[in-house]
This record gives structure tokens, sequence and C-alpha cells, in this order.
């Protein structure tokens, strides 16, 4: 009894499975433009951040060790060690430098993808918003660091200091919606 209803669901099944085949076969022919267009364009895309992460890889990093108002030449400590303004701008800098490497990670993990059907469906978007995110965060890491870096250097001028923060604040504002927007387009 057990073997005549095996034999049964599977000659049921048959046409069931025909038509699936039939179908991954016409969506694989149908769909090839499309998949080899959203290829180009991831890897363009991924191309484009990792260059502009590497940049701010180096910079922050540079920034780690050449810190305003420099060094004591006896302690050779930074100056403004026990400043809270320096801290700030030390964690500013180190979270801008972790975010714009985890970015860069995504974006080589992208770049090097076997960019099957399957991957378009969850791994490559996913390591695409998380280095778009991360990536804004860099951004905005970094403007924090520099706008405390003047505070740092110029806390007594600050007829000089606040139109340039604010610049500085509104570039990064205006990149973090632009972010906002194209995370949102990936309906996030």
């Amino acid at each position: 009894m057990q073997q005549v209803s095996r034999t049964a669901a599977i000659e049921l099944s048959k046409p069931a499975l025909n038509q699936n085949l039939l179908f991954l076969v016409e969506s694989n022919v149908n769909h090839k433009e499309l998949h080899e267009k959203g290829e180009k364009w991831m890897k363009d895309t991924a191309s484009s951040y990792i260059i502009v992460n590497a940049l701010f890889i180096t910079i922050m990093f540079a920034a780690t060790f050449i810190v305003p108002g420099g060094n004591n030449q006896e302690t050779r400590f930074p100056i403004f060690l026990n400043e809270e303004l320096f801290m700030v701008f030390i964690a500013s800098d180190a979270i801008s430098l972790f975010s714009s490497a985890t970015s860069a990670l995504m974006f080589l993990c992208i770049l090097t993808s076997r960019y099957a059907k399957d991957d378009f469906l969850k791994s490559l978007p996913t390591k695409m918003i998380i280095g778009l995110s991360t990536f804004f965060i860099s951004v905005a890491t970094m403007m924090v660091a520099f706008s405390f870096a003047l505070f740092i250097m110029l806390s007594d001028k600050s007829w000089i200091i606040t139109p340039i923060i604010f610049l500085a604040e509104e570039y990064s504002i205006r990149k973090s919606n632009s972010g906002y927007k194209i995370l949102k387009a990936y309906n996030i």
C-alpha cells in the first residue's frame, strides 16, 4: 500500500515539476539582461565606494597619530590628552576608521561575489546595505572629528569656528539625507 501511494505521488508531481523547470528556464532567459545589468551596477557601485573608503581609512588612520596640537616633546603624549574635546575627537576618529574599514570589507565581498541569481535576493542587497550604512556612519563621524579638531585648535577664535563647523555639519546632514534616500530605495 505504501509503495502504491509513493508511486502515485511521484506520478502526480511530475507535471508540476515539469512546469517549475519550464518556469525556471524561461525566467533565466527572460531575466538574463536584468541579471547582467544588476551585476554591472553592483560592481561599479562597490568599486567606487571601495576607493573612497580606502581614502577615508588612510586619512583617519593618519589622524590617529598626527593629533591636533601635536605631542609633548618630553612625554611624547598628545598635548591635549586630558581634555574632553580631545577624547571626543579620538572616539569619533576611531569610529570613522572602523566603520570605513567595515564598509570597505562589505564592498570587497560584493566585488568577489559569484553573482548567482540567489545572491541577488538576500546576500548582495544585505552587503550593499551594510556597506552603505557604515560608509555614511564613517562620513558623519569624520565630520565630527573634524569639528572637534577645530574646537581644540581654535577654541579662543569662535568667530571662525562657528561658520566652518556649521558648513561641515550641514554637508554631513545633506549627505546623510542622500544616504537615507539610497537606503530607502532598498525598502529598509
